[in-house]
């Protein structure tokens, strides 16, 4: 984790229709490294001690303790589809204040891709990998193992070895099972990349 990490801000859009026609959800996350976070319509211009935060949306300031949610309604707004079905909209935007977390108790979520592509960066970083089991079929690293019972990993096409850490899996009957694995990001004198793993857990 990075130590200039000062929070992480996540955002999402939500789709509900009450008429049975579909509807969908899209977020995601992002780390932040001052105390001023700006993003469309909101801004995080303070974050104290105490786990407080001094939120602006649109033209209005309030300070969020920890678990407190602003909600503010837009609409209804009615409308027509080209079908001719009403459409009726209300926008509402929900800001919670999840307040403050032990930074070394984070996990980053990693790409194995990214993680090989980019050493500098991941070596002796606490990460979370989420790819499919592939025992000791391991084409297509660089080199062998750190030890004979490490086991390998494959996100898309990219494999990254997994030492430490038992996968607690059968080979070759589990090869293609997904595994979620923590551990530490680290790089031998010949530049072979692997996971010093400290968790495997179970889906």
């Amino acid at each position: 984790m990075n130590d200039t990490l000062v929070g992480i801000y996540g955002s999402g859009t939500s789709l509900n229709v009450t008429n049975g026609t579909g509807g969908g959800a899209a977020s995601g996350l992002t780390g932040f490294y001052s105390h001023h976070f700006n993003d469309s319509e909101l801004t995080i211009m303070a974050i104290y001690a105490d786990g407080s935060a001094k939120v602006m949306f649109g033209a209005e300031t309030r300070v969020l303790n920890p678990g407190d949610e602003w909600l503010e309604t837009r609409g209804p707004v009615k409308r027509y589809e080209e079908t001719g079905a009403l459409i009726n909209e209300s926008f509402v935007t929900a800001i919670r204040n999840f307040g403050l977390w032990d930074k070394s108790k984070i996990e980053q979520h990693a790409v194995i891709g990214d993680i090989v592509s980019d050493t500098e960066f991941y070596e002796g970083q606490k990460v979370l990998i989420d790819g499919e089991y592939r025992g000791w079929n391991c084409s297509g690293v660089s080199g062998p193992g750190i030890t004979r019972s490490d086991w390998c990993v494959r996100d898309g096409t990219i494999i990254i070895y997994v030492t430490g850490k038992s996968s607690g899996l059968d080979y070759p009957d589990d090869i293609g099972e997904r595994v979620i694995v923590t551990g530490f990001v680290r790089v031998t004198e010949s530049d072979i990349v692997y996971i010093r793993g400290n968790e495997r857990r179970d889906i």
